[in-house]
């Protein structure tokens, strides 16, 4: 049996209050569902809300079906307040080969829906084709972000963690100035919280 955890987790910073809900449960370890082996995250806030992250990757896809379904990994965004790009992405075969995902293979889409309400929805998304996956590979990836905040002095941030998959090693750490007065709260999952005079960590 494996513990998979489900993690809804915001931060906000700012006056407004922010709420945090983790839950947890057991669930069979199915030898068709694909692991993340490894998972970290790093955002580092402005103080005017704005938040440079990077997101690093390694999916492991035990199946042909769980390969094909994680070859086409799909990063969405908002238009007008992110810009992501992508610094690495690769299929890693078991005997240690690299197949660098090739720029041609990175495309840009319209998140279904978001054409028919243009006004209110600018949502896009990025769709990585990682090349010849199948059973027993590794898909690497790492990205970076830039994300502004919707409101000057104010950042939130959250984080989904699906019990359909398998989670090894998670870490998140996120930095912010100490003025913005971030904070947050967690059940069931470790939270780190260093305050300093000049900034916070949250791990």
């Amino acid at each position: 049996m494996r513990k998979v955890v489900g993690l809804v987790c915001a931060l906000l910073v700012g006056t407004t209050s922010v709420g945090a809900t983790i839950t947890s449960a057991l669930a069979d370890e199915a030898e068709t569902a694909q692991t993340f082996r490894k998972v970290r995250v790093h955002v580092d806030v402005d103080l005017d809300g704005t938040a440079h992250s990077t997101f690093h990757f390694e999916l492991f896809v035990p199946t042909i079906a769980a390969a094909q379904q994680a070859a086409q990994f799909p990063l969405t965004y908002s238009a007008a307040l992110a810009d992501i790009r992508v610094i690495e992405a690769y299929t890693l075969k078991p005997d240690g080969q690299h197949l660098d995902v090739d720029a041609s293979a990175i495309h840009e889409q319209l998140v279904p829906g978001s054409a028919d309400v243009p006004l209110f929805n600018d949502h896009r998304r990025k769709v990585v084709v990682f090349p010849a996956a199948s059973a027993g590979d590794v898909l690497v990836l790492t990205t970076q972000r830039d994300t502004k905040s919707q409101f000057s002095g104010e950042y939130t941030w959250s984080a989904v963690l699906d019990d359909q998959s398998g989670w090894d090693d998670y870490e998140a750490v996120v930095t912010a100035p100490a003025t913005l007065k971030l904070w947050s709260e967690q059940h069931d999952l470790s939270l780190d919280v260093q305050r300093g005079p000049e900034q916070d960590s949250f791990r």
